[in-house]
């Protein structure tokens, strides 16, 4: 599948490199699309025969905590995925939540009451230390991650797969220390992802990903 402007293709021996939107609210609705490598890219999860994964332990693992991750974050839907010997490729949607559509159309500070600081300025004295805890606390809430919100997910995806290979098989895994995500925009390309998902383990030879890619 080939993409507009500069960006890469995704079929055959290329990666998909991070289209990721600065102005986007990644705890949006949506769909979207998520590559998460192994540390320099090394084959901890498998491996690919006659274009079928077969999968080592943390591989299953790996599978198994995707598969999972709707019952950790119950507004997150999954499609399509794939856990490649040191990759995974995967389509996740968010689903609107009430809570935080509420938090967002309500007119008091949303920062505040998120750090848990009080709203009540009466007491005069207290004023000007508390407009600075308010200032320091929103811009502390400005850099949080929404606790639903799609690198939260990712993160904690990575981070139980990483304690799990460390306790049972695998002490050296790590996983690369950033990911690719891609906001899918309709549904024609919602598709294309899919089966390039779908076909990625009869591809692995061709793959930017495999070891011996020249």
């Amino acid at each position: 599948m080939a993409r507009n402007g500069n960006t890469e293709r995704f079929r055959g021996r290329y990666r998909i490199s991070s289209t990721r939107l600065p102005d986007h609210d990644y705890g949006d609705p949506g769909w979207y699309f998520v590559t998460i490598c192994t540390q320099d890219r090394r084959c901890h999860f498998g491996d690919v025969v006659d274009g079928h994964v077969q999968r080592s332990p943390i591989g299953q693992r790996a599978h198994e905590n995707w598969k999972a991750i709707p019952t950790y974050f119950d507004h997150a839907r999954l499609d399509a995925f794939v856990v490649m010997p040191n990759h995974i490729h995967g389509l996740i949607g968010l689903a609107s939540r009430p809570d935080r559509d509420a938090n967002a159309n309500d007119n008091n500070d949303v920062e505040t009451r998120q750090w848990h600081v009080s709203t009540d300025n009466t007491n005069t004295a207290a004023n000007d230390e508390n407009d600075g805890r308010s200032q320091k606390n929103q811009f502390m809430s400005a850099i949080t991650p929404d606790a639903g919100s799609l690198p939260v997910i990712i993160n904690q995806y990575k981070g139980a797969v990483t304690r799990w290979a460390r306790t049972n098989r695998d002490p050296g895994f790590a996983w690369q220390a950033r990911y690719y995500d891609r906001v899918v925009r309709n549904r024609h390309e919602h598709h294309r992802i899919r089966q390039y998902i779908e076909a990625n383990p009869a591809q692995w030879h061709r793959d930017r990903n495999h070891p011996d890619f020249a």
